[in-house]
């Protein structure tokens, strides 16, 4: 269960999330590409998704819709990871002659903004979720 560590899932997610939304939050997609673990933001943005699992774990509705929501807040997090890499693969080899320290820097800043962006939206989105 390496998602526990991975995406520091608080415990109380330990009770409240199904198997099959821990097991697909498990396959985040990034291991050993890209952008993983390259910055601050991809550990801020981990710690973003978490709170949103929390917030849909919580949230006062039927156990179908709540299961319903992680999953689908699990495919779009897969998601938007593809798109980050694709979008920022895209403005590197805009500039396939900078020095590879400065793609480097183009990739990370990339990263960030849209890790940033993703942040924002996600604790917007349940930040008003009524609770249990």
């Amino acid at each position: 269960m390496s998602w526990i560590k991975d995406f520091a899932v608080p415990a109380i997610c330990l009770l409240a999330c199904s198997p099959l939304v821990a097991l697909a939050w498990s396959e985040d997609g990034m291991s050993g590409r890209g952008l993983s673990g390259r910055s601050d933001s991809e550990q801020a943005l981990r710690i973003a998704e978490s709170n949103a699992m929390q917030a849909l774990s919580g949230w006062k509705q039927g156990a179908t819709t709540v299961q319903e929501s992680l999953a689908r807040l699990q495919s779009a997090s897969r998601a938007f990871r593809t798109y980050r890499e694709a979008e920022c693969g895209l403005l590197l080899s805009l500039s396939p002659t900078a020095s590879r320290a400065s793609q480097d820097s183009d990739m990370n800043a990339c990263a960030d903004k849209l890790n940033q962006d993703r942040i924002d939206h996600l604790t917007s989105a349940v930040s008003n979720l009524p609770q249990r």
